[in-house]
């Protein structure tokens, strides 16, 4: 019911993309828990998605980032990670990306890819050491702490693609 009232109010907008990161319009900035995604290009349907994942997401939207934080005063990518899967799973993650990768998740390919698995980066050079999470979402989409705060990023960007290390399914 909420779903259809959310979807029923909320305009399209136009999502602004430059090189595969999509930002968030000053519309959705003012009002992060309304809507959030249709700026990104995230085309929910009612019933096919984790309602409580988005609303959850739409409160961290735009937090700085802050190197071993996570809270919404400033959050690296695994203490974003460890608080969505702690507020909508239940589930308390290993608060470092590789740690997390290694005790907490299956690895699985990329192509099984569902909503609430985890992607694996490495910004290094050395494409086994893993330093950077998120959280997949659909639509090759996913949500992260980088250096601009907490965004959306495709996973098909250039960079994103480059440094994929691994996806992990939550045990």
């Amino acid at each position: 019911m909420v779903i259809a009232l959310c979807f029923a109010s909320c305009k399209s907008s136009k999502k602004v993309v430059t090189d595969d990161i999509y930002a968030p319009s000053e519309e959705v900035k003012k009002n992060k828990k309304s809507c959030w995604w249709t700026n990104y290009g995230i085309d929910l349907k009612e019933g096919e998605y984790n309602e409580a994942l988005y609303r959850e997401i739409g409160e961290w939207m735009g937090v700085k980032y802050k190197y071993g934080g996570n809270t919404k005063d400033g959050t690296d990518c695994s203490g974003l990670v460890t608080q969505l899967y702690l507020a909508v799973y239940d589930r308390k993650l290993q608060r470092n990306s590789a740690r997390m990768f290694e005790k907490d998740c299956k690895e699985i390919k990329k192509n099984q890819l569902k909503e609430g698995d985890l992607v694996f980066f490495s910004s290094s050079n050395k494409k086994s050491r893993i330093n950077h999470v998120g959280l997949y979402l659909i639509e090759g989409k996913f949500v992260h702490a980088g250096s601009k705060g907490v965004v959306i990023d495709s996973l098909s960007a250039p960079y994103y693609n480059k440094h994929h290390v691994a996806s992990g399914r939550v045990k």
